[in-house]
């Protein structure tokens, strides 16, 4: 007798009136110890399922509530991939030709004007958010910070966010 492969989404109810969202199911590359580790075992940049910060915690799988509750994790943006993120998002409103389309000029200003930004709070271009599914939020993880270094997120995934000392 064949193992069947476990199915690759299932419907839940999000939260919201009756209304019900498709999402990924939670398949063992989403597992932590699949995931590169830093400091004392803190994922960095872990591949979570598609909508894992869009499921109420009472419609998540027992096994990766089990796993994510009370893990810390980092994830990293880069200036480059935030820029890329603005062109995209304004091509989009080119193309659907809505009341969001900007010059090139504007656009272009607006670029600089954040990357300016972005590079005075994260010198080094790189932004550390650590995130935690602990209950924060009911239905995704909670934002535990954002720092400028590698070293910074790791003491906050140890030592917990600044809110709670």
């Amino acid at each position: 007798m064949s193992k069947q492969n476990p199915p690759l989404t299932r419907t839940i109810r999000s939260g919201f009136d009756d209304e019900t969202v498709e999402i990924d199911t939670y398949q063992e590359i989403h597992w932590p110890n699949h995931q590169h580790k830093v400091g004392a075992g803190y994922p960095l940049n872990p591949e979570l399922r598609r909508w894992f910060d869009q499921t109420p915690n009472e419609a998540r799988e027992s096994l990766e509530t089990k796993h994510w509750w009370g893990l810390p994790f980092i994830r990293t943006d880069t200036w480059e991939a935030m820029e890329k993120h603005r062109r995209e998002v304004q091509a989009s409103h080119r193309q659907e030709q809505n009341e969001f389309v900007k010059s090139d000029e504007q656009l272009e200003a607006d670029i600089a004007k954040d990357k300016a930004q972005w590079f005075a709070t994260w010198p080094t271009g790189t932004r550390y958010e650590v995130r935690c599914l602990d209950g924060g939020a009911w239905d995704r993880s909670t934002g535990w910070g954002m720092v400028g270094s590698l070293e910074e997120a790791i003491d906050i995934c140890k030592n917990g966010p600044s809110w709670r000392h």
